[in-house]
């Protein structure tokens, strides 16, 4: 199918660069709803132009697995681009607030701290134990919608914190979906066109 252009349907258009949309840009960015619109990549056959028909079955079959490793790396970056640019849009969302316009300082680790710190990263994991968050906590995480930045800063979390996490929420999102439509989706595909390929070759 053809894809249409961001002016048309806001979650469609691929990345070309790695530079991300200026403010004035991000205002007419609409907020991402579903990653639906990533299916749709553009044609790469000529319609127009007479189609040759592969005869023999297991040419027929590995350019049917061809197609859909093109298609899977398509899909694959239209999703990464349509939540790379919802990161960027909250982050200028962010700004239009005036929130972010205080300079943000780290507080500084301690030496007592850091020396703890260095200490916990070079001790040997403990046997036995698992380090993992509970998989009800990470669906709990995901499904938790970020909400608008904090009205007082000071009994919450920052404003650049609370940015932040809504840009690591998006990222984690994004990595979750991309990995799911190759691991749940097209990997079925391509197990079975294999299996036919073979079978395809024993038979031929």
């Amino acid at each position: 199918m053809a894809q249409p252009d961001r002016d048309q349907a806001g979650d469609s258009k691929p990345s070309k660069t790695t530079s991300g949309p200026t403010d004035t840009q991000a205002e007419d960015v609409p907020p991402f709803t579903s990653p639906f619109a990533a299916i749709f990549i553009p044609l790469t056959d000529a319609l127009l132009e007479p189609i040759e028909p592969i005869l023999d079955p297991v040419e027929r079959l590995q350019k049917e697995r061809a197609n859909l490793d093109a298609n899977e790396k398509a899909v694959r970056s239209n999703l990464a681009f349509m939540f790379e640019r919802e990161a960027r849009r909250r982050i200028a969302e962010a700004k239009k607030t005036q929130l972010l316009s205080t300079p943000h300082t780290p507080q500084e680790l301690g030496s007592a701290e850091l020396s703890n710190l260095v200490d916990s990263l070079a001790a040997p994991a403990m046997p036995g134990m698992t380090y993992h968050l509970p998989s009800d906590t990470l669906a709990r995480i995901k499904r938790s919608a970020a909400g608008p930045p904090p009205e007082n800063p000071a009994n919450q979390v920052s404003p650049h914190e609370h940015t932040l996490r809504e840009v690591l929420n998006v990222t984690q999102i994004g990595v979750d979906q991309i990995e799911k439509y190759s691991e749940l989706h097209v990997k079925t595909i391509r197990e079975n066109l294999n299996k036919r390929i073979e079978k395809a070759e024993r038979e031929k």
